[in-house]
């Protein structure tokens, strides 16, 4: 084999690599659009952000920092790492951490995939209708 050969391999698996993650975003963020305006049970009144991440999740680790400058927000973590707790994911549509889905009196207002910034966050949060 020559080297060329070789290089128009590597391209095109890392091509279809990128391909598919663009794919896995694209899927993950249709479906969170469709969690959006669902009223969901068993969470109290008022609002709440539901935060799924894993632990292993260099993302959520990152997020994690954010989520320790919140102020006034009410938090429920949510590890998919555990078995009840992928059931809830998969059930809500959830396919990538770390995602924050907003509700108020049980209706999703609002689904964030990927690390979030406290500010904005917050601003959800205590701003949304």
């Amino acid at each position: 084999m020559n080297l060329e050969v070789i290089i128009k391999a590597v391209l095109g698996v890392l091509l279809a690599f990128l391909l598919l993650i663009l794919i896995t975003k694209a899927i993950a963020v249709y479906k969170a659009n469709k969690l959006k305006g669902r009223r969901l049970e068993g969470f109290p009144k008022g609002k709440l952000f539901l935060y799924f991440f894993s632990p292993k999740c260099g993302a959520c680790i990152s997020m994690e920092r954010e989520l320790s400058k919140l102020k006034g927000v009410k938090l429920k973590r949510i590890d998919v790492s555990v078995k009840e707790n992928l059931s809830l994911a998969k059930k809500l549509g959830i396919l990538a951490t770390p995602t924050l889905v907003l509700i108020d009196d049980g209706v999703v207002k609002e689904v964030l995939i990927g690390i979030q910034k406290s500010e904005r966050l917050e601003e959800l949060f205590h701003n949304e209708a």
